[in-house]
């Protein structure tokens, strides 16, 4: 039974314990051939509620008012609850020879003689020792991932749609095996225009082709194998403006399709953008990319148009230098043409490659007496202090150290700002960039001066600050002494124990006076100061101008000069 719990699910605060994405879950069992399942019946009920929140969970039936002792179906928080319950029992399992989707458990192995002995760790099972079985709506054997036949039946049988939420259902049941389909966007983007806001409903032939062509799709989708980690992937790309069809791949055989059809906002993506960042986690080492984008041959020297072309490419770049914990990032590249045209054929291959000045910095050390000392010592002990020494270079905190070697740091501070991966950026990012990988003494006063020096950073630079309004002079006073500036002069060599001046300045004439002050002072010193030398000759004048000083900002300055119904007006901070 569930109950509506709409209204409590709208004020009861989330439970953001994560659930495990079902794509993740099937690539775990990659070589596994023996397949134990768990379905617990009735999971939901094996949990207590809290007794001051069993009020919460009633309802109303023909025979009373009821209210749960235990967690019922349709509450919010009952899945996200349920799956952290079951992490905490199978802890020790997970990952290793069991996955867990809330309420159904998979028990793998790659042997027989592991299994039963995990089947006994883990629980009783309702499915043993099966070369095949199913799992959260897919089938699962030793030779890869398919669809669910009974699930596919439905898709099969499945009528026309009538109405706007027919077809999202629909569309929703396809799109969970969108995996299996190869260029399913395109085909299913007929369908997909009609669910977009102020679309009317009107069903033709376009979307019945499109329909028919995507249940035939959905039913002869073929078995997917399962993704190997220590494996070369290779992925199989094509994106054009009207939409995205790529195909993962080991050994030939596919592990996923992804087709998606372009809106309006992501058609001016670059191709190559469009193509990586759904395999994203799964390039992380070395791979192959079959395409016929022949941009892909120009990463290094293209224009950027987004952010997100620059840290990516950014990214490659800093794996080809900072190989000290992780694998230098190699990408080779087929091009080919379409299989309409010809057979594909590899033309040209491409690595990234370190950089030249790698060299520069090895190879420099000898010039410099310090660097040359420090080598000769992590030379023979591996190790001194932050200092390390890996592959002949010289180490701080696992960043680059360029100690002295100034022609290296203009190098790299024209590689992280002026080329086109630095896009002439602020003097803060670049310094940023710097600090992540090398190390050297006053690098922020380096960086920040070369990027000062920049010619093209200063013109084409933009101002982020608001706009300061419009611009007026101070009125002019109408006679002498009715408007008074007051600032200070420091810094001033002591002359008969003064070393301060306060300037005193009539705003009509410019006469003024200096007054000789020793610090410290306070405001009541200056204020006698100002009655005996300037009051007794001029009287109070009606304005006042100052900076904020915390004489002429204290509370005795203020009240005193309230007292003479003179007004106190003060410029603004560091642009008087």
């Amino acid at each position: 039974m569930c109950v509506d719990y709409r209204k409590l699910n709208a004020m009861t605060v989330k439970n953001k314990f994560p659930i495990p994405v079902i794509d993740e879950i099937l690539d775990e069992l990659a070589g596994a051939k023996w397949f134990s399942t768990l379905n617990l019946a009735s999971g939901f009920h094996q949990i207590l509620m809290a007794e001051p929140d069993r009020y919460k969970t009633a309802f109303q039936a023909h025979h009373g008012h009821y209210e749960y002792l235990v967690m019922p179906y349709g509450v919010i928080g009952g899945p996200a609850t349920f799956h952290h319950e079951m992490n905490i029992v199978l802890v020790p399992f997970l990952r290793k020879f069991v996955v867990v989707f809330i309420d159904d458990v998979l028990i793998y192995n790659k042997t027989w003689e592991e299994h039963p002995q995990h089947i006994k760790e883990v629980f009783k099972a309702l499915q043993f020792l099966k070369f095949k079985m199913s799992y959260l709506g897919h089938v699962i054997s030793g030779l890869g991932v398919a669809t669910d036949p009974k699930k596919i039946e439905i898709v099969r049988n499945w009528p026309t749609p009538v109405s706007v939420k027919k077809l999202r259902s629909f569309l929703g049941l396809a799109g969970y095996y969108r995996k299996f389909v190869k260029n399913l966007g395109l085909i299913s983007k007929p369908l997909t225009t009609l669910l977009m806001k102020g679309e009317v409903f009107i069903w033709t032939e376009v979307h019945e082709e499109a329909f028919q062509a995507l249940k035939l799709a959905l039913t002869s989708a073929p078995v997917l194998a399962l993704p190997n980690f220590h494996q070369l992937f290779v992925i199989e790309t094509d994106a054009s403006d009207r939409g995205i069809g790529a195909v993962l791949q080991q050994n030939g055989h596919p592990i996923a399709f992804v087709s998606k059809a372009l809106g309006p906002k992501n058609m001016g993506l670059s191709t190559y953008e469009k193509e990586f960042e759904h395999y994203r986690s799964y390039l992380q080492d070395e791979f192959i990319i079959s395409t016929n984008q022949k941009s892909f041959l120009h990463l290094n020297d293209q224009y950027l148009s987004t952010p997100w072309q620059q840290k990516a490419i950014t990214k490659l770049w800093v794996y080809s230098t900072k190989s000290v914990t992780r694998n230098v990032l190699k990408t080779v590249l087929l091009m080919h043409y379409c299989k309409d045209r010809m057979p594909k054929r590899g033309v040209l291959a491409i690595s990234t490659i370190q950089p030249v000045w790698i060299l520069d910095i090895s190879q420099g050390y000898d010039k410099h007496p310090k660097a040359k000392e420090l080598y000769a010592s992590l030379s023979v002990s591996g190790s001194q202090g932050h200092f390390t020494l890996h592959q002949g270079l010289i180490k701080y905190k696992g960043r680059l150290w360029l100690d002295g070697n100034l022609e290296v740091h203009t190098k790299v501070m024209e590689a992280l700002h002026s080329c086109a991966l630095g896009g002439h950026s602020g003097a803060l990012v670049t310094y940023i960039r710097a600090k992540k990988l090398f190390a050297w003494p006053k690098m922020k006063k380096d960086v920040y001066q070369f990027v000062a020096q920049c010619t093209i950073y200063q013109e084409v630079k933009v101002e982020r600050c608001k706009y300061p309004g419009l611009l007026q002079p101070l009125p002019v006073p109408t006679h002498a002494w009715q408007v008074v500036s007051l600032d200070f002069i420091e810094g001033q060599p002591t002359s008969k124990h003064y070393n301060c001046i306060l300037v005193v300045v009539e705003k009509f004439s410019k006469y003024a006076h200096f007054i000789a002050l020793a610090h410290p002072f306070t405001e009541f010193q200056l204020a006698l100061l100002y009655k005996e030398d300037v009051f007794k000759l001029h009287d109070f004048p009606e304005v006042i101008i100052s900076d904020k000083d915390i004489i002429f900002t204290s509370h005795l300055w203020q009240e005193l000069f309230k007292l003479t119904k003179t007004e106190l007006r003060m410029s603004t901070s560091y642009h008087p």
